[in-house]
């Protein structure tokens, strides 16, 4: 008959949720994690990745919402300790990020409560890298570097941008050039080996973005601070974890209004790409002329010319679909048939669009150019 101990100890090899349970309590002695619901989810997503059912994962994730914790370390311990034999490289975009993760691994995995969850497993610490006496082991990389020559079966990539290289469109597609190039060769079996993102958003041209329309199928996970639309997440138990929009990810300790003054202090670039994942855009929407016809006839003989140049605001777009405010109303309409051509009726509409600003103000009506 299994001890007590043994039994803990395979609850721990078999159940991720316990196991990111046993590692919050190693790396913070004397705390134990809160557990909300989206952990239910992210759990979940990252066990299918343990267990073989996705190759391909992207978490996007507010700060703070123990995504790392999860998607990274206890994946990797776990993974590593379950199959001592494959090797993991672990990826950031910064060394010292690489640093801080390393002297977490090293504490969750050189720990004697550790070693007796996987008590035929000999770990060596030696700098950036953990090896077991099977071939397998860890190592580590940063964005940028070159990889050729090892391989590996599972690509944890954290972080890959800082958010002060966010605009920086030459940075962006450096980042999407180098994964392309060198993360995506590096697996040792491109059918079964597995590749995790994990997240804040930083823009829309970051990695996350990227992959969403490249030619990689990844699965998405994307958690705003606040849900822009009603959501729906499935889980493997059969059950399942709903939030309706307008729903913050921890109604426990905040609501819409800590929102509301987190989106000030932080600005609205940032708000909505860190915490809102580009949920409500990255950028004021472009300008644009529109064209309604007479009835149901769409030829260009039968346009009524009335239309408009305008922009909706990125803040308008937070408001409505974070904060539940109407939608933004495009306005600057022009509706004048006697003019000739649309070069005509576009110049009336910019003098239309400068005497609503001049009324406004320089920024406008809320939600409009």
């Amino acid at each position: 008959m299994a001890s007590r101990h043994e039994n803990v100890a395979q609850l721990y090899r078999s159940n991720l949720e316990a196991f990111v349970d046993f590692a919050f309590r190693e790396l913070h002695p004397g705390s134990k994690p809160t557990w909300h619901w989206y952990l239910d989810v992210i759990v979940d997503r990252v066990d299918a990745v343990l267990k073989g059912r996705s190759k391909r994962l992207v978490i996007n994730a507010p700060p703070r919402t123990l995504k790392t914790l999860i998607a990274n370390l206890a994946l990797i311990a776990m993974y590593i300790g379950r199959n001592p034999q494959k090797q993991v490289l672990l990826i950031t975009g910064h060394p010292p990020l690489t640093s801080e993760l390393m002297k977490k691994l090293a504490r969750l995995m050189g720990s004697a409560r550790y070693r007796s969850i996987f008590p035929n497993l000999e770990l060596r610490f030696a700098g950036t890298t953990i090896q077991t006496p099977f071939g397998g082991g860890l190592r580590t990389a940063t964005v940028g570097q070159q990889l050729s020559g090892h391989g590996a079966d599972l690509v944890v990539v954290d972080d890959p941008l800082s958010p002060s290289h966010a605009k920086d469109g030459k940075a962006c597609m450096e980042v999407n050039a180098w994964f392309e190039a060198e993360v995506i060769q590096r697996l040792n079996n491109r059918a079964e080996g597995a590749i995790v993102l994990v997240m804040q958003r930083v823009g829309d041209r970051d990695l996350a973005g990227y992959l969403q329309y490249g030619s990689h199928e990844f699965e998405y996970l994307v958690l705003p601070s606040i849900a822009t639309s009603d959501e729906k997440w499935l889980l493997a138990d059969g059950s399942c974890r709903r939030r309706q929009r307008g729903q913050v990810l921890d109604a426990a300790t905040e609501g819409p209004e800590q929102q509301m003054e987190l989106w000030k202090q932080l600005g609205s670039y940032v708000y909505a790409t860190q915490y809102l994942q580009c949920k409500a855009g990255t950028s004021d929407g472009p300008r644009q002329f529109r064209w309604q016809p007479r009835g149901d006839d769409w030829t260009p003989e039968n346009w009524s010319r009335k239309g408009g140049l305008g922009r909706v605001t990125l803040d308008s777009m937070i408001l409505h679909l974070a904060f539940g405010h109407p939608p933004p109303q495009r306005l600057g309409w022009v509706d004048h048939p006697p003019f000739r051509s649309n070069e005509e009726w576009e110049a009336a509409a910019r003098v239309m669009v400068r005497r609503q600003r001049e009324e406004w103000g320089n920024g406008g009506p809320p939600g409009a150019v």
